[in-house]
């Protein structure tokens, strides 16, 4: 098993991050969470990649090679604010 925790604060333009939030009809493990903002982690144990893109509501794709219906064992949290000054 392999454990691992990413953090990440992220600079959206708030008008193209408002339009990912409300428009968002994606559901979970849907490709279409990467037309709208989102975070991707991409990482590689030999020939295997796993993928996993998250949305600023939580919904995430997370993948084994090509294999979508595979899931990550993972806790997925996220935060959206307002940006000081």
């Amino acid at each position: 098993m392999i454990i691992c925790n990413i953090a990440a604060e992220i600079d959206s333009d708030p008008e193209t991050l408002k339009k990912t939030i409300e428009g968002t009809k994606v559901e979970q493990d849907s490709k279409n969470i990467i037309n709208g903002e989102h975070f991707r982690v991409i990482l590689s144990e030999g020939s295997t990649v796993y993928t996993l893109a998250v949305n600023p509501l939580g919904i995430h794709l997370d993948s084994k090679g090509n294999d979508i219906t595979w899931n990550m064992d993972c806790e997925i949290k996220t935060m959206v604010t307002e940006k000081d000054g």
